[in-house]
């Protein structure tokens, strides 16, 4: 369900010296997890972090401040459902009736709202 990978070249020393982080459904980890990653952020690793929003979350923060004051240099992308040609509002309205409005919106529309239940 979550994934993280840390990959590293190493010098001749044996020192790591270059990270790629990769980290899925970010917003699921635990607080724990989340705080070890933005101690990686800070040493310059490079990092693919994905994630639909879960609630008003260590992610959330990590989210809010790559497009605000960006300490970690994060260059953050949002790709929405109807940004896919395969989507339609047909699609959206089934995927409402099916799942709810406030679902919808926060898995699919990708917003931050506190789940009500």
């Amino acid at each position: 369900k979550h994934a993280m990978n840390i990959e590293g070249l190493t010098d001749k020393k044996n020192l790591i010296k270059y990270f790629l982080l990769i980290v899925d459904n970010t917003a699921f980890l635990h607080k724990a997890d989340l705080v070890d990653i933005e101690r990686k952020l800070k040493f310059n690793t490079n990092a693919v972090i994905t994630s639909t929003p879960n609630g008003y979350n260590e992610y959330y923060k990590l989210w809010l401040d790559s497009i605000t004051d960006n300490h970690y240099k994060l260059k953050p992308i949002k790709v929405l459902w109807y940004e896919n040609p395969s989507r339609t509002d047909e699609w959206a309205n089934d995927m409402i009736r099916n799942m709810g409005q406030e679902a919808f919106d926060r898995e699919i529309g990708l917003k931050f709202i506190n789940k009500s239940k």
